[in-house]
């Protein structure tokens, strides 16, 4: 029990004096906590939802392991065009812009992006706003792909939504909701 109280002393100690890391996991990528966590590294959930009343689509991402960034690939694979004209349908790119928590032995992420509904295309911007909308586009109208990076490269992807493989390939992890 001495040997408990001693230790949990000690890291109250540690705490106070460092104080515990406020920046994103990818601020900290380099650091030799991620040497504790030893893969694979994946998109372990993704999860979405959008609020009518406010428009606003909201896309949260839990990884295994660290990620530097993660992007967001929306194309509207239930329109008409999208078999016979693909280039004529409408898609957007997004990076995750909130990095919510990390585990500090570099064995988790969490990443969180809110995309503000738009009417227009010129008022669409990449990361802040989409011209999607909830009552209109949904699982069976759209295809999403996540994509989590570690330093420079892909580390993996996953899809999702009306038609994921066609739209992006088979080379990532296909959720089925």
């Amino acid at each position: 029990m001495i040997r408990i109280t001693t230790l949990a002393l000690t890291l109250a100690g540690l705490v106070a004096c460092t104080g515990l890391p406020d920046a994103d996991s990818g601020d900290t990528w380099g650091d030799t906590a991620v040497a504790d966590f030893q893969g694979p590294w994946q998109i372990a959930e993704v999860q979405w939802q959008c609020e009518p009343g406010s428009n606003t689509w909201t896309y949260y991402a839990r990884t295994d392991g660290w990620a530097t960034s993660m992007s967001l690939d929306i194309v509207e694979t239930g329109d008409g065009n999208w078999s016979e004209n693909p280039s004529m349908v409408w898609d957007e790119y997004h990076d995750f812009d909130d990095n919510l928590a990390y585990a500090e032995d570099g064995s988790w992420d969490e990443w969180q992006i809110v995309l503000r509904g738009v009417s227009s295309m010129g008022s669409q911007v990449s990361g802040e706003t989409t011209l999607f909308t909830c009552g209109y586009h949904s699982n069976d109208s759209l295809s999403w792909k996540a994509t989590m990076y570690g330093d420079n490269s892909a580390l993996d992807c996953a899809v999702w939504g009306h038609r994921p493989i066609e739209a992006y390939g088979s080379g990532c992890y296909v959720f089925d909701f």
